[in-house]
């Protein structure tokens, strides 16, 4: 019995001091003093960037379809059976000026050439017959003594040899038209191009005014291009007649992950404006799109949907900045020297996907820096913390996927 009463009392004395030992480390970690941590600044952080005048060229952005500049529908002036067609005349082909593309039959045509042929002889026969008997009334009429002024027109048969004049030129005229009608059987093309599609198949038979097909011309392609009002003013004009651009273009054919480029030329700016989406439009030209001289670029075919980056003015003492800069209606927030920020307004004259560009006003000079990061809801004189100067954007961030905006942001 006493044996197993100290054990007990020895299993609550190790217990007791467990408890204990737990208890006093407990109250040690409470009792442990927390580290110093330095307050984080509750100014917000910022970038700057310092302004650098530079000239800019700008590049207008935008999209349309090939177009051809002359496009024809050819259509029988003369009836008749279709008795050939090229195999120049299919949708797609191309052809050289002359080529022959239709034929119709033209039989009736050659009797009709033959009959105004004999006519004509006929009709100049009568007029040597007239114009012999004129000849001899006008010696009987010597050869009485009286004078030839008195003789009357009639008795020298002046009337009959006009009649018979105009009756050879009739019939020349009609032996004319029946050529004219021979050589229409033949259709020939225009100029080189190439056939749009094809109405007539061989055996029909066409009337006067029958659609043929159509062609177009390859010598020149355009592209019809929406302009903003606003990029208007950013295009270089090298004339002074109204709506004459001469501005150099960029046509882009993207194919997959190719693209390939022409040279092209703005022609013209249309003098009637897009009563619904109120833009102009450009009209760009590609000079011979078929003529490929390299083989690694594929012709700029009719139809196809292109990109255009039409080169406008260069605008010179402008500012670069980016995107990030611009707050509200057009404007930036001015660090001094002592970390606060100022509120200016300024005006955008041109704008690319990453880059803005404004003119320098008395109000905003050259080397000033301006905030490129600003924070929410900034106000005149709020302070902030700075970071290092941010380097200035590289010049090709303002030539690539460009999009004139003017004024409006």
């Amino acid at each position: 019995m006493l044996s197993r009463y100290v054990t007990r009392q020895i299993i609550l004395s190790v217990c007791i001091l467990s408890v204990s030992g737990l208890l006093v480390a407990i109250l040690l970690m409470l009792d442990k003093t927390p580290e110093k941590r330095s307050e984080p600044s509750s100014l917000p952080l910022v970038r700057f960037q310092s302004l650098q005048q530079e000239s800019v060229t700008v590049k207008l952005q935008s999209q349309g379809i090939v177009r051809p500049v002359i496009e024809t529908t050819l259509v029988a002036e003369v009836a008749g059976i279709v008795t050939e067609v090229s195999d120049l005349f299919f949708k797609g082909v191309p052809f050289k000026k002359g080529d022959v593309l239709v034929r119709l039959d033209d039989s009736d045509y050659q009797v009709a050439r033959y009959k105004a042929a004999a006519e004509l002889a006929a009709s100049q026969a009568r007029l040597a017959e007239e114009q012999a008997r004129a000849y001899a009334e006008e010696r009987n009429w010597v050869a009485s003594g009286k004078s030839l002024s008195k003789a009357p027109d009639l008795l020298l048969r002046k009337p009959f040899i006009a009649e018979m004049k105009a009756q050879v030129e009739a019939a020349r005229a009609q032996l004319q038209k029946t050529r004219r009608d021979i050589e229409k059987t033949v259709i020939q093309a225009p100029y080189d191009g190439m056939v749009r599609d094809r109405g007539v198949s061989l055996g029909r038979f066409v009337t006067v005014g029958t659609s043929l097909g159509s062609v177009f011309s390859t010598s020149r392609l355009e592209v019809r291009v929406p302009v903003k009002p606003s990029e208007l003013l950013l295009m270089d004009s090298s004339s002074s007649e109204e709506n004459y651009y001469r501005s150099s273009a960029r046509v882009i054919q993207r194919l997959g992950s190719q693209s390939f480029e022409w040279q092209g030329q703005v022609m013209r700016v249309e003098g009637v404006v897009d009563d619904r989406s109120h833009m102009h439009y450009a009209v760009i030209s590609v000079d011979n799109p078929y003529d490929v001289a390299s083989t690694e670029i594929p012709p700029l075919k009719e139809g196809t949907f292109v990109e255009i980056v039409i080169t406008g003015k260069t605008i010179s003492n402008v500012y670069r900045l980016p995107r990030s800069a611009l707050f509200g209606s057009g404007q930036v927030m001015i660090l001094d020297h002592g970390h606060h920020l100022w509120v200016r307004g300024v005006n955008v004259v041109y704008s690319t996907e990453d880059s803005v560009f404004i003119t320098a006003t008395p109000s905003l000079q050259e080397g000033e820096r301006v905030c490129i990061t600003p924070p929410d809801n900034p106000v005149d004189g709020m302070p902030v913390s700075v970071v290092p100067e941010s380097p200035g954007l590289p010049k090709a961030a303002a030539d690539k996927n460009t999009s004139a905006q003017g004024t409006e942001l």
